[in-house]
């Protein structure tokens, strides 16, 4: 999501990232609301990774987005009308990530049991994305 003069404004913030406070604290607004069904309506895609079931993950997959909206909101032992615990779900993507690490070590002499925690940054002549989904939007160039 961004804007660059030449091309005008790019992406959406219609699936689940960083902005889960937003919808969150828009739909409980008491003086100002925003329309229930924009939280609702949010895109929640789930994947599988080492044995880590259903992770609802976001469309860069950087641990960043998993944990920003819990340095304001404290969503320990809540769910949602559907059921999802989102504090369930970012402790399931954390792990995802430190088994990512694990397992390309090989690959990657910094990424290791005691070093991990990916989220975007920059590498050796490379933009790094944490992948551990199949997704089309991860991706480790």
């Amino acid at each position: 999501m961004g804007y660059k003069p030449e091309k005008g404004f790019w992406g959406k913030w219609d699936m689940y990232a960083e902005q889960l406070m937003l919808y969150v604290l828009g739909t409980a607004s008491p003086t100002f609301p925003v329309n229930k069904e924009m939280y609702i309506d949010m895109q929640k895609p789930k994947e599988s990774f080492a044995g880590i079931e259903d992770i609802i993950y976001t469309y860069c997959g950087t641990l960043f987005t998993y944990q920003f909206s819990h340095a304001w909101i404290d969503f320990r032992d809540m769910a949602d009308k559907e059921g999802i615990d989102w504090f369930e779900n970012s402790i399931k993507a954390t792990k995802a990530n430190r088994k990512y690490c694990i397992k390309k070590s090989d690959k990657f002499k910094t990424f290791g049991e005691n070093s991990w925690g990916l989220t975007a940054c920059v590498g050796p002549n490379r933009i790094f994305w944490w992948i551990w989904s199949k997704s089309k939007y991860r991706r480790l160039r």
